[in-house]
């Protein structure tokens, strides 16, 4: 009996060492107000009546717990900003970032004046100040400011980009449905090549050139593309050898033209081979 009672008392002092070390760590987190990373940059936009949000990379950031103050260098790779719909790029700038901060576990962060709420944009062209105040009520102010948003130089025209696309390949023995997400490359001025319909894994590549005049849209074989040479059918589908009639929704529109205003590539062209055509129609829309 007296054994059981020792190794009851020991159990509830090795319970009540372990309380009072708990209790001496939560104090300790609970005294904590530092701004401790900034972990995330990102811009937020409204593109084609979509909202996004890209995440910029290229951050640079030094973070001095002495005096508070954090200073930023953001240069983001010319992948991320090509990620961005083009008409909105001239949005991102330094009046327009939403910035995420990481935070002593339990604090809070408040704007203090003008400084933008953290994760929303704002104007980051100035300096910004945030009270960050722990459990225990402790409040620090730091200070935030991003000193150099450095902007790549793309290789791009008006005409590159992620397109969706749909349409159809008419075959003698393999018609079928297209659609799929497509990327287009720069290949000249006003040129970019593209997989002809699903058959780019075999070297079907066509270049589409357009004249920002008229809009029209040229239609030819990718250097060293399979099938050349590519033949525009802008009227209409050939009606013999074999001959075929429209198969989807799209088809009379495809008329080799290219519609600005919805950034839309109207395509239909074709190729022989031996004496029989392989036509393709797609509809192509920048995303």
């Amino acid at each position: 009996m007296k054994n059981t009672f020792l190794t009851i008392a020991a159990v509830l002092l090795m319970l009540s060492s372990a309380l009072t070390s708990c209790k001496e760590d939560e104090l300790n987190l609970a005294t904590g107000n530092d701004i401790t990373d900034v972990s995330s940059i990102l811009f937020r936009y409204v593109a084609k009546d979509k909202a996004g949000a890209t995440t910029l990379d290229g951050i640079t950031k030094t973070i001095d717990k002495n005096t508070k103050t954090i200073t930023v260098k953001v240069a983001p790779t010319g992948q991320v900003i090509a990620s961005i719909y083009r008409k909105v790029r001239p949005e991102l700038t330094l009046k327009n970032l939403a910035l995420s901060v990481s935070l002593s576990s339990g604090a809070k962060a408040y704007p203090m004046g003008d400084a933008p709420e953290l994760g929303i944009n704002g104007d980051w062209s100035k300096v910004n100040k945030y009270k960050v105040k722990a459990l225990n009520g402790d409040e620090a102010i730091w200070t935030i400011k991003i000193d150099e948003l450095s902007m790549p130089t793309l290789d791009e025209n008006d005409y590159n980009g992620t397109y969706n696309v749909r349409g159809y390949l008419y075959h003698p023995t393999a018609s079928r449905a297209i659609s799929r997400v497509e990327t287009l490359v720069k290949s000249g001025p006003y040129s970019v090549i593209t997989n002809l319909a699903d058959l780019g894994g075999s070297n079907y590549k066509m270049e589409l050139t357009v004249d920002p005049k008229t809009n029209k849209v040229t239609v030819t074989a990718a250097p060293g593309a399979a099938g050349a040479p590519y033949t525009m059918l802008s009227d209409g589908l050939p009606a013999s050898d074999p001959g075929y009639t429209p198969k989807w929704d799209g088809s009379s529109k495809c008329n080799n033209t290219y519609d600005p205003a919805t950034e839309t590539f109207y395509i239909r062209c074709g190729y022989k081979a031996g004496t029989v055509w392989r036509v393709v129609e797609e509809i192509l829309t920048l995303q």
